[in-house]
């Protein structure tokens, strides 16, 4: 649901930069079409970047966060982990 609603955003912020662009008011325009782009896009894209969700336990030295999520592609829970000494963070599947 929010994310349908940040993408409509999105395409409302390019249509309205668009207008503007045509009509001369380029700087505000631009920045519209810019806004929008970026709205809609990131939304669209930005569940790839989401890390796997790990099968297994994490490494050694890994600390549960205590954070507790869905993930949702599969339904499940899903634990997060973080390395202390890189700050990277690990899904795995609550068992």
């Amino acid at each position: 649901m929010l994310r349908a609603l940040v993408i409509a955003a999105g395409i409302v912020c390019l249509a309205l930069g668009a207008g503007l662009v045509g009509i001369g008011i380029w700087p505000a325009g631009w920045m519209l079409c810019f806004l929008g782009l970026a709205l809609t896009l990131g939304t669209i894209f930005e569940q790839h970047l989401y890390k796997p969700v790990a099968g297994g336990a994490p490494p050694r030295g890994w600390v549960d966060t205590g954070e507790r999520v869905v993930d949702e592609k599969s339904g499940e829970t899903v634990a997060v982990y973080t390395d202390p000494r890189s700050g990277e963070r690990m899904y795995t599947r609550v068992k």
